[in-house]
C-alpha cells in the first residue's frame, strides 16, 4: 500500500471556502457540492442566479487556494461566461468543476450541461444580436487553452488558465 500525504490544512481551507460560499444562499440554490484537495465540483440551478452563485463560490476557493488578483479576475470572468452560456444555450443540469494543476500551473475549468435547448434562454431572446455573443470570443482571448465535448449527457465547455507568472 502507498502511502500518501495528505496537507489537512489546505483541504479544511478548501473545504471551508465553498461551505462559506453558500452562506446567505436562498434555500435550494446549491444542489450537490464535492470536493477533495485541488478539485472542486459545483451544481447549480439552471436559472438567473446560477453565474452569481459559481462566481462566488469559484472566488472563495480560489482564494483558498492561493491565486493571485489577476488571475481570480480573468477565471471568475471566464466561469461567469461559461455558466451564462449554459443558462441561455442548454438544457439541464449545470455543474461547474474547478481543478487545479502544479505543471503547467493552471486552473482548469469545466461547465457542463444537459445539451442544446430548443430556444433560447430568456436575456439572449430578449435582446438585439449585437447585445450577446461574444462570450466565446472572450474565454478564447484569455485561456491557454479552451474546447468542447459533446457526450451523452449533453455538452461540456473548459478553458484553462495559467495560474502563475
Amino acid at each position: 500500500m502507498t502511502n500518501i500525504e495528505v496537507d489537512e490544512r489546505a483541504c479544511d481551507a478548501t473545504l471551508g471556502a465553498w461551505v462559506d460560499a453558500f452562506d446567505g444562499l436562498p434555500a435550494g440554490n446549491v444542489i450537490e457540492i464535492v470536493g477533495i484537495r485541488g478539485i472542486q465540483d459545483l451544481a447549480l440551478n439552471h436559472d438567473e442566479t446560477a453565474a452569481s452563485v459559481a462566481r462566488s463560490s469559484t472566488r472563495r476557493v480560489l482564494i483558498a487556494w492561493g491565486m493571485s488578483e489577476d488571475v481570480l479576475d480573468e477565471v471568475l470572468l471566464v466561469v461567469s461566461e461559461l455558466v451564462t452560456n449554459a443558462v441561455e444555450h442548454a438544457l439541464p443540469p449545470i455543474s461547474l468543476h474547478l481543478d487545479r494543476q502544479a505543471a503547467p500551473a493552471t486552473v482548469h475549468v469545466e461547465v457542463s450541461d444537459g445539451g442544446p435547448a430548443a430556444v433560447p434562454g430568456p436575456w439572449v431572446g430578449s435582446c438585439a444580436p449585437e447585445e450577446h455573443g461574444r462570450g466565446t470570443q472572450i474565454v478564447a482571448c484569455l485561456a491557454a487553452d479552451h474546447g468542447i465535448r459533446v457526450h451523452q449527457d449533453g455538452t461540456t465547455r473548459w478553458a484553462d488558465l495559467r495560474s502563475a507568472e
